[in-house]
């Protein structure tokens, strides 16, 4: 066979490839062997006529389609070594009429993975980030613990007051008719906690337990209820329960209570430290965010349309199997919300389409930089995954790793040390 490059637009590469008619004829014969059960011919078992007796009676190009299709499984991945082409779809292809003992004529067009340079990541600015610690994160996240770890005491000799948390009933009314949605049995509230229509929770002060009263207010005009918006409306309420929230000292005894430490000081070291780290990691994560978005923004190139669709559809497919893990059914879901999957697939588009990039940049970027995985990062790779899924023996569960498994994580390993090595070349100001 003879390989002849024909052009390339953008990512569209076109070429032909012209086949001698002794390379095509052994086909011919593969391609009867592959269908002579679908013709019946009286005189004959099924699946036992003669080559020449199917040719005589339908002609001597009947094997010619099939023969095609056995030729293009082999010339094609061919001519793809040869012109050293990477495709991301099938190939539209055109066979020019031919006749018996006549070369044949294959013409193909097919999407590549496109061409470009890379950028000179020295020059490239990136706005760096510079959030600063803030300590109250510390005292905020003491507070949650000792909230979490409060004692309620239940109050029968007092009316009620701000701060309590209450159980009630509660029936609204709308221009003397009940509302939906506007009645529960036992509803608990905390009181001044703002959680409520404004102006609900102040008319519940100094209530006493089995004590019928109306709390007066009315419905913000953005309410999400559209019947509701801007309404008066009148609440029966009867307070069943007061308790208050009693909160632990904040001392030695507090910190072995929920952690392993046994002095204050211990702990709130400690906290600091890990609510540090915890921060750090996430300006680290904002700064690698900014520094890709600017390195796609700054290489230029078309994605192919083929390689979108298929992380389109990627996305899809984990975007539904979030969703099962949720309880909720992606037919479901989509009656709920009204979204088509047209609809639902367009919100994939751009961000596919930034991955999409993004990957071809690391990869031209690691080829280029002559990047390697060593066993070292396979080895802490997959010892990360052997604990994600709690594999007992972390050996027994690297042997069970498929070659697409293993090819994902030196992908994976090759882009991080790439990122890594970018996030150290751009300028940050």
């Amino acid at each position: 066979m003879k390989v002849n490059f024909d052009k390339r637009e953008k990512n569209k590469v076109y070429f032909n490839v012209d086949v001698d008619w002794k390379e095509f004829e052994p086909k011919i014969d593969e391609a009867y062997k592959k269908i002579r059960s679908k013709f019946n011919i009286p005189g004959f078992r099924k699946g036992k006529v003669p080559k020449m007796i199917i040719e005589q009676n339908y002609g001597v190009q009947v094997f010619y389609d099939e023969a095609i299709n056995i030729m293009l499984q082999e010339i094609y991945p061919k001519a793809l070594e040869e012109l050293d082409l990477k495709v991301v779809d099938q190939p539209d292809v055109d066979v020019k009429d031919f006749k018996e003992n006549e070369n044949i004529n294959f013409t193909f067009e097919v999407e590549v993975v496109p061409e470009f340079e890379l950028p000179n990541f020295e020059e490239i600015e990136v706005e760096d980030v510079k959030e600063e610690f803030d300590k109250e994160v510390v005292t905020n996240e003491i507070e949650r613990l000792r909230n979490e770890n409060a004692r309620y005491t239940i109050i029968e000799d007092r009316k009620t007051k701000k701060g309590d948390i209450v159980k009630l009933d509660f029936k609204g009314y709308v221009d003397n008719e009940a509302f939906q949605g506007g009645e529960a049995k036992d509803y608990e509230l905390e009181i001044d906690s703002n959680s409520f229509i404004p102006g609900f929770e102040d008319q519940l002060v100094d209530r006493a337990i089995g004590e019928e009263f109306d709390v007066n207010v009315k419905f913000p005009e953005e309410y999400h209820a559209e019947d509701l918006k801007g309404k008066d409306a009148k609440f029966i309420c009867t307070i069943n329960e007061i308790k208050v929230k009693e909160l632990p000292e904040l001392d030695d005894n507090f910190a072995s209570d929920v952690s392993e430490f046994d002095t204050l000081k211990e702990f709130k070291a400690d906290l600091r430290k890990k609510l540090k780290a915890q921060f750090n990691e996430m300006i680290d994560a904002q700064r690698e965010n900014k520094v890709l978005d600017k390195v796609i923004e700054e290489t230029k190139f078309d994605v192919p349309n083929r390689m979108i669709e298929d992380e389109v559809e990627n996305e899809l497919r984990n975007f539904q199997y979030r969703l099962q893990a949720q309880g909720l059914n992606y037919e479901d879901y989509k009656k709920y919300t009204g979204n088509t999957d047209e609809e639902i697939k367009k919100t994939f588009k751009e961000p596919a389409e930034k991955r999409v990039k993004l990957g071809l940049i690391l990869e031209k970027y690691a080829q280029e930089n002559k990047l390697k995985a060593t066993k070292r990062d396979y080895d802490k790779e997959l010892d990360k995954l052997a604990e994600m899924y709690k594999a007992e023996d972390k050996e027994e569960f690297k042997k069970t790793m498929s070659e697409g498994s293993l090819e994902f994580l030196d992908r994976g390993i090759l882009n991080s040390k790439a990122i890594d090595d970018i996030k150290k070349k751009v300028k940050y100001i």
